[in-house]
């Protein structure tokens, strides 16, 4: 009986790591798209997307994309409750961004409350 010392199982895969991650915080206004977009060194490499711990699909709220090595995770008319860590896993590697949902109505508010009003130029 001859014994081998090879280990069984795949080559592992080469190392691939995102060619641009997600930043730590994405604010958007309520009510507007909320995007994240990744870039990969391969076209063909797969991803997925979390909110937490929950796997995102394809919905009437969510629209995933793939435009060569770029990946786009969309919120569509995000809400204050969609405020929460969203993260971008390659294999065993992951980015992540923190959505911040800003209701529109305070930042009005605090737009109005700067604005210096019209100028005096003669």
């Amino acid at each position: 009986v001859i014994h081998q010392n090879k280990k069984k199982g795949k080559t592992p895969a080469p190392a691939v790591e995102f060619t641009r991650r997600l930043p730590k915080i994405t604010s958007v206004l309520k009510g507007s798209e909320a995007t994240f977009t990744v870039t990969l060194p391969q076209e063909n490499a797969e991803v997925t997307w979390y909110r937490n711990k929950t796997k995102l699909c394809q919905s009437e709220r969510y629209r995933i994309s793939v435009d060569g090595a770029t990946r786009t995770l969309v919120i569509k008319e995000s809400q204050l409750d969609d405020a929460d860590k969203y993260i971008c896993k390659l294999g065993k590697l992951q980015t992540s961004s923190t959505l911040v949902v800003e209701d529109s109505e305070f930042l009005v508010a605090a737009t109005i409350a700067e604005d210096p009003g019209p100028s005096s130029a003669s």
